[in-house]
């Protein structure tokens, strides 16, 4: 069963821990509601990642075969045959929405949106440079949409942003270790690699990189939420040093080819991830007035 389990992606499930950021920044401990729907949506997007990756698979087969690491795959190197491997990915998505008819109709929605995207990376855009970046980083706004759609209320204008500048940075920090794996036979594997350059890949993730601090660091100071949370700003200080690691470990190990394994393996990383949770978590459930035992007045009436 080992090469059926890969064949799943199981290490991709981790981009769907985006679906909490909803219940997180919103009413973490007093809706258990609440959390069994995000849980339900992480589970349906996991399922209908999979499919996706299985199409995927069986479409770039005779390309991964060329890849020093994809040649591995249970489906370029033969361990899966190819009417197993779509039979399964059908399965996974007759499963995903049976589970959708729990949800409200939009996550439904998003699901198919997602697969129209994904569909049109495949038998497209994934030859075309910057939009397949794009089409992969939408993968992270539709996680982190559903999680409001799960549970009925508002998508965040500031949770879409900034999930999608952090997905472009990665995205395009991916690219950039596959560019630099794969030398001159970058387009043997994939058109688009063999577009890009290092100096704009270079120039690309540090752009992500400056958005998502930009835009984080305002919605910790001037979004309704950081304003009704104080604390929350403090959760600014890991995601500034989960992107400096991840800007490190690019620009000097050239470990961006798979991201994921970052949130995985790398200590540092996924001690950041952690503490930026429980850092959220603290202040979300912080008294809205924190009591500092200072009075602040207007300046000309004094202060104590």
């Amino acid at each position: 069963m080992a090469p059926y389990f890969r064949l799943l992606r199981p290490k991709q499930w981790i981009k769907g821990f985006v679906v909490f950021a909803a219940i997180l920044f919103t009413d973490p401990l007093n809706n258990p509601e609440g959390w069994r729907l995000s849980l339900l949506a992480f589970l349906i997007f996991g399922l209908v990642g999979s499919a996706t990756y299985i199409v995927n698979d069986t479409l770039d087969a005779p390309q991964d075969r060329l890849h020093p690491k994809k040649k591995f795959r249970p489906i370029a190197s033969g361990e899966v045959k190819v009417p197993i491997a779509l039979g399964l990915a059908v399965l996974l998505i007759v499963a995903a929405f049976g589970l959708l008819t729990l949800l409200p109709m939009l996550a439904t929605i998003i699901i198919v949106l997602y697969i129209a995207i994904q569909a049109a990376y495949n038998l497209v855009l994934k030859s075309q440079p910057i939009a397949d970046v794009f089409c992969l980083s939408s993968g992270f706004v539709l996680r982190a949409a559903i999680g409001a759609a799960a549970m009925n209320v508002e998508v965040s204008s500031w949770l879409l942003y900034c999930t999608f500048s952090l997905a472009l940075m990665l995205g395009f920090g991916k690219r950039r270790g596959e560019r630099i794996l794969m030398g001159d036979n970058a387009s043997s594997t994939r058109t688009s690699l063999g577009a890009y350059n290092l100096r704009f890949l270079d120039t690309a993730v540090v752009v992500c990189a400056a958005a998502s601090l930009l835009g984080y660091g305002v919605y910790c100071i001037e979004s309704q939420t950081a304003m009704d949370h104080p604390l929350l700003k403090f959760t600014y200080l890991w995601v500034a040093f989960a992107v400096f690691r991840f800007l490190f470990l690019t620009f000097t190990e050239n470990d961006g080819a798979e991201p994921e394994n970052l949130f995985l393996k790398d200590i540092p990383m996924i001690t950041a991830v952690v503490l930026f949770g429980l850092t959220a978590l603290f202040a979300m459930v912080s008294p809205r007035v924190v009591d500092y035992g200072v009075t602040v007045r207007p300046i000309w009436q004094g202060a104590k």
